[in-house]
């Protein structure tokens, strides 16, 4: 499954927070966009999502452009992991996880054996075993954000896109949250360490990297891509 964008342009407010924006991203790799805070690669991850709809552009996915497909058509195939969101204190971890399995599911249907059992393999990816039944009001931050990746595992969609995932995780959640990344999508050999290809999975952070190639200015603060394209800002890093 391959996700691209075409000169993709958002607007917010009033103001052009992505403009041309062109990337591609393949299965079984992994995109990091990097940039300062207010640069618009929350924006960028949305618009890719289907959550936001650009101001100019378009997004495939396998060639199909989103606004073609319906919302549960895409919840079923983009996993979408935000930087921030407020869960609802009456639920339960177990029920928050069990929200990624809603696309997956008929209308109105119950929870069955298959659910839990999906939802017990994603908590036990980000090492939150046994709390399904904890209120989600008595989790740290940390343990929200992992309940929230577990979420998107849970979801098993084709392609993945995470907020600053390591955001309020301590270094040895976020060096685990990373590896559990590397774990589920191919490595650079192109070997999976899954029984099925996975699709692309696209992230964010905050702090900037040096990039691999010569920097050049943008004159609208785009966020850096992994890759470049004609137009873009240069490459970053990319794993494959």
């Amino acid at each position: 499954m391959s996700l691209r964008a075409e000169t993709l342009s958002c607007v917010l407010g009033g103001r052009t927070v992505l403009a041309g924006v062109d990337l591609a991203v393949e299965p079984g790799e992994v995109l990091g966009v990097v940039g300062p805070n207010g640069s618009g690669k929350s924006t960028l991850l949305r618009a890719l999502a289907g959550i936001r709809r650009p101001a100019a552009g378009r997004v495939l996915l396998d060639g199909t452009p989103l606004t073609a497909m319906r919302a549960r058509q895409r919840a079923r195939r983009i996993a979408f992991v935000g930087q921030e969101e407020d869960l609802p204190a009456d639920l339960c971890v177990g029920e928050v996880v069990a929200l990624g399995l809603v696309p997956h599911r008929p209308p109105w249907s119950g929870g069955d054996a298959a659910e839990r059992a999906a939802v017990t393999a994603a908590l036990a990816a980000v090492q939150l075993d046994g709390l399904a039944d904890r209120p989600v009001d008595r989790l740290s931050g940390g343990e929200r954000r992992r309940v929230l990746l577990a979420r998107g595992l849970a979801q098993d969609a084709g392609v993945l896109l995470l907020d600053e995932p390591t955001n309020h995780l301590d270094v040895r959640h976020a060096l685990g949250l990373l590896e559990l990344v590397r774990s589920h999508w191919p490595d650079r050999r192109g070997e999976p360490a899954r029984p099925r290809p996975r699709g692309p999975l696209v992230a964010t952070a905050s702090s900037c990297c040096t990039t691999a190639g010569p920097s050049r200015p943008c004159p609208t603060s785009t966020p850096t891509p992994s890759h470049g394209s004609s137009g873009s800002p240069p490459p970053a890093s990319r794993t494959r």
